[in-house]
C-alpha cells in the first residue's frame, strides 16, 4: 500500500507502435448491399430476355456477374492488407505485413535496424537489419511515408 510520502509509481514506458492500413471509403455493409443490387438487377435482366428466348443476353448477364463477382472476392481478400509495426516485450521491433491471405511475421532488433528508401524515385520505404528487408507504408500517401520515416528514424535512435 502506497502512503502520501512515496513516489508515485513510475509509469510503463509508452509502447512504439504504427497500424498502417488502407483506408475505404465504402463500409462491409455498403459493400455486400451494392453486390446484391448488381446480382438482382442482373438476375432481372436475364429473366426478362430468357423469357424472350434471347440466350445470348442471358449468358452476357451470367458471364457479367461471375466477372464481377471474381473482382468482389479480390477487392474483399485485399480489403484488410497493411503492416503493423510495434516494439515487443522482450525488446525486439515487430512487422507483422498482410498481403491477401499471406501473412509475413518479421522481427529486428532495434539497435542493427535502419530506415532505407528504395524504389522508383526513392518512393518506397524499407525497415532492414542485416540480409533482412520489409517495405513498410506501402499504402500510405508520400507525405505520410515521409512522416512514418522521420517516426522510425527517431524511435530507432533511442536503442542506439
Amino acid at each position: 500500500m502506497l502512503s502520501a510520502t512515496d513516489p508515485p509509481p513510475a509509469d510503463p514506458a509508452p509502447a512504439l507502435g504504427w497500424s498502417l492500413r488502407r483506408r475505404f471509403a465504402i463500409t462491409p455493409r455498403s459493400f455486400m448491399q451494392a453486390y446484391a443490387i448488381h446480382g438482382v438487377i442482373s438476375g432481372a435482366i436475364a429473366i426478362c430476355f430468357g423469357l424472350m428466348q434471347l440466350w445470348v443476353i442471358v449468358a452476357f448477364c451470367m458471364l457479367q456477374v461471375g466477372v464481377v463477382s471474381a473482382c468482389y472476392v479480390h477487392f474483399a481478400l485485399h480489403a484488410f492488407d497493411g503492416e503493423s509495426i510495434r516494439m515487443a516485450d522482450d525488446g525486439n521491433l515487430e512487422v507483422e505485413v498482410v498481403r491477401g491471405r499471406d501473412i509475413s511475421f518479421h522481427q529486428f532488433n532495434p539497435a542493427w535496424t535502419r530506415v532505407e528508401r528504395g524504389g522508383k524515385d526513392s518512393a518506397r520505404l524499407y525497415l532492414c537489419s542485416g540480409n533482412q528487408r520489409v517495405e513498410v507504408g506501402h499504402f500510405l500517401t508520400p507525405v505520410r511515408r515521409h512522416a512514418l520515416e522521420r517516426e522510425l528514424r527517431r524511435a530507432l535512435r533511442q536503442f542506439r
